[in-house]
C-alpha cells in the first residue's frame, strides 16, 4: 500500500501536495518536487535556468533592484539579480512518510486505489499475471477518474472551446 500510494503521488500534481511557502530568497524547500508559482515585490517572477540567466546577465536586470527572476539550486529558489528577496512560492511537496496508522492524503473517495495496488503487488508476487492484469485495468481506471476530477476543475480557463450551432452561423 505504501509503494503504492508513493505511486499515486507521483502521477500528477495532485492539488493535497500543493503547498505554499515564504520567505527570503535563497529558500530552502527540503520537500520540494516541482515549482507552480513564485512571486515577489514585483508579482510573478518567470522562471529561468541558471545558466541562462549568468549567460544574459543584463537582460534580467531591474533598475530598482528587484528580482525578476527565479531559479532552482537543487532544492533552494534563488532570485535574481540577487539574493534576499522576500518571496511566495507556491509548489507541489514530496508527500509525507505514510504510515500505516496514517490516513492517507488521496481523497477517500480513491483511496480504494491504494488497496487494490497493494494487492496487485502480492499478485504479481505469486505470478498471478491474469488475474494482475485484470486488476491492473481497473486501477488504470480508477487513476484516470482521479485525474478527471480534481486535474480539470479550473472550467474558467478552459482549454477547449464550445461551439454551438452551425459552422455557418459564424460568417466562415
Amino acid at each position: 500500500v505504501k509503494q503504492t500510494y508513493e505511486w499515486v503521488c507521483s502521477l500528477q500534481p495532485w492539488p493535497w501536495l500543493e503547498t505554499n511557502a515564504t520567505g527570503s530568497s535563497p529558500l530552502v524547500l527540503n520537500d520540494l518536487t516541482q515549482v507552480l508559482f513564485v512571486a515577489g515585490t514585483l508579482g510573478e517572477l518567470p522562471g529561468k535556468d541558471i545558466r541562462d540567466v549568468l549567460s544574459a546577465e543584463q537582460e534580467y536586470r531591474d533598475a530598482s533592484g528587484n528580482a525578476v527572476a527565479w531559479y532552482l539550486d537543487n532544492q533552494t529558489i534563488r532570485t535574481w539579480p540577487e539574493d534576499g528577496e522576500a518571496i511566495e512560492v507556491r509548489y507541489i511537496r514530496t508527500p509525507p512518510a505514510f504510515n500505516p496508522d496514517d490516513e492517507p492524503l488521496v481523497p477517500v473517495a480513491y483511496q480504494e486505489i491504494l488497496i487494490d495496488g497493494g494487492v496487485l503487488r502480492g499478485l504479481k508476487d505469486n505470478d498471478e499475471y491474469d488475474t494482475a492484469n485484470a486488476l491492473q485495468s481497473n486501477i488504470d481506471l480508477q487513476i484516470s477518474s482521479l485525474t478527471e476530477a480534481l486535474m480539470t476543475r479550473d472550467y474558467q480557463s478552459n482549454q477547449s472551446q464550445v461551439q454551438t450551432g452551425y459552422y455557418g452561423d459564424f460568417g466562415a
